[in-house]
């Protein structure tokens, strides 16, 4: 392991050694208005992204957008606020969770006039919208958020089916100082003999805040996304911003595991300070924080936690750990006085003629993945996320893109390394199509594959259709298949204006332990 962590950080230090190549000048141009424009996430926060794009480059607030990684579709965007180079958005329809690096595309709009070149380059780095005069419309409204309503079903030829609705909103009101945000989801689970129902509650927090936000006070059940080891936990979060440096501090019970009922049996408190620096298109940030967990008065967990982000033109770097600090009981049973008990760190850098090395490690216990709907190759590629990986990326033009890529993975059901090519080709002109395929072979104490194949079809910002369909199949040390599955599957998506959005997918997947169904509907109203 340590010799596969060596090759890891050689392979960033090469991403980092490139800091000077395909340097993008400062300015970024404004795209022609009504055409396809391209940016680039700098910032992550929970559900809210930051784009190094703004109004010089045609965006506006109540816009949609999508979220893009190696040419795949993986969110959905929505423009919350505008300043003259920076946008903040709400992320929905999330597949996988976007990360600094990614692309965003959108529809640029044309410059407005009285909004002079340069006048305002930062966005607050806020979970709520800063109660400021925006430009657009829709801003300009009493109230604003988005209430959102789906279910989801699941239907195993052998076992318990799952039925989910669920429900969310986020509301704020403009000049006002407190601010609503929930997420509810029934689920019933029933077989041939007995039905069990019951109601989580994944959030259901108010927030509040001076005029602009400097200073916020959420309660109530929550995540609190500066400090990944304490999940979901019912109590209070206190923030003050103060520009460049943002300094907060936490305490409450953590919810019962099992049906997320109130319980405080384990009390998690800590603190955090975050720093945020950024030039032209350049940016980075830093937190660091110190978590206390307690289970019935006794030292459960006492963890520093560090993240370190950076973005520029060409180039995007993560990196993430977690430090226990052991008390003296688990010392007596062995460990260590500190123990690096969670590490993460990704970075991507281009090199012109459209050619990007990527290299990442991954070895982080549990992850909360904040995705409103899995596929059969999102269960794949999790199965195997824990690991060091390095990938090669050639876009030779703007409509192809190949990519290859290796990974080691000591996740379940065993240690591999696994291999995979990419093609992805999309045609954005009359008739907007895309195809997206994808090999992985997989190898260790079986050998397998993994075969993936997606067309899309889009008209404008506002509709597309994903058909897709995949095969996954494992063989023993005689080379005989082992276990096989088929799956296909097919989304829909369509938007009205910039206020409703509603979705609907299906997958059907047939393997060795029967045929699984899953489908999903849902609805979101924005204003």
């Amino acid at each position: 392991m340590r010799a596969r962590f060596t090759i890891a950080a050689a392979a960033l230090l090469a991403l980092l050694a490139g800091t000077g190549v395909g340097a993008a000048p400062a300015d970024k141009p404004a795209p022609a208005a009504g055409r396809p424009a391209v940016a680039k996430i700098t910032y992550v926060s929970g559900g809210s992204v930051y784009l190094e794009a703004g109004r010089e480059q045609g965006v506006t607030s109540g816009d949609s957008a999508e979220a893009r990684r190696d040419g795949r579709r993986i969110a959905g965007l929505i423009v919350r606020e505008v300043t003259s180079r920076r946008a903040l958005c709400d992320t929905f329809a999330v597949v996988a969770t976007p990360a600094i690096g990614d692309d965003v595309r959108y529809t640029a709009r044309p410059l407005p006039e009285a909004v002079p070149a340069g006048t305002d380059t930062t966005v607050t780095d806020t979970g709520v919208a800063p109660a400021r005069p925006i430009s657009s419309r829709t801003a300009r409204r009493a109230w604003r958020g988005r209430i959102g309503a789906g279910f989801l079903s699941v239907n195993p030829e052998h076992g318990s089916s799952i039925s989910q609705p669920t429900l969310d909103f986020r509301l704020d009101r403009r000049g006002a100082a407190i601010d609503f945000h929930g997420d509810v989801r029934g689920r019933t689970t029933g077989t041939s003999n007995a039905t069990e129902r019951e109601a989580r509650v994944y959030r259901m927090a108010a927030t509040i805040h001076d005029a602009l936000s400097r200073r916020r006070v959420t309660f109530g059940r929550q995540v609190l996304t500066s400090a990944p080891g304490a999940a979901f936990f019912d109590g209070v979060v206190a923030e003050i911003d103060r520009g460049a440096w943002t300094f907060g501090a936490f305490g409450g019970g953590a919810p019962e595991p099992s049906d997320f009922t109130p319980s405080f049996s384990q009390i998690q408190a800590g603190g955090f300070a975050r720093v945020r620096r950024s030039r032209d298109r350049r940016s980075w940030s830093a937190t660091m924080g110190l978590l206390d967990a307690r289970y019935k008065g006794v030292i459960d967990r006492n963890a520093l936690f560090l993240d370190v982000s950076h973005s520029a033109p060409g180039r995007a770097l993560f990196a993430a750990e977690e430090m226990d600090l052991n008390p003296s009981w688990k010392r007596n049973l062995g460990d260590p006085a500190v123990s690096a008990t969670s590490t993460f760190f990704y970075g991507r850098q281009s090199f012109g003629k459209g050619v990007s090395l990527d290299a990442g490690f991954d070895n982080r216990r549990s992850v909360r993945l904040a995705r409103d709907r899995e596929s059969a190759e999102t269960v794949f590629d999790d199965r195997y996320r824990r690991g060091g990986s390095t990938g090669l990326t050639w876009e030779p033009k703007r409509w192809l893109r190949v990519g290859g890529s290796g990974r080691w993975s000591a996740g379940l059901p065993h240690a591999t390394r696994s291999f995979t090519g990419t093609l992805f080709v999309r045609r954005p002109k009359a008739l907007d199509v895309a195809l997206r395929l994808r090999a992985t072979r997989i190898e260790g104490e079986s050998d397998g594959w993994l075969r993936v194949a997606e067309g899309e079809w889009s008209w404008g910002p506002s509709g597309r259709v994903l058909l897709r369909g995949g095969w996954e199949h494992w063989n023993d040390a005689n080379g005989l298949t082992e276990t096989g599955d088929r799956w296909q599957g097919l989304e829909l998506e369509r938007s009205l204006g910039t206020r409703v959005y509603g979705f609907a997918s299906g997958e059907r997947r047939d393997g060795d332990g029967g045929r699984v169904t899953q489908s999903q509907l849902g609805i979101s109203y924005f204003f």
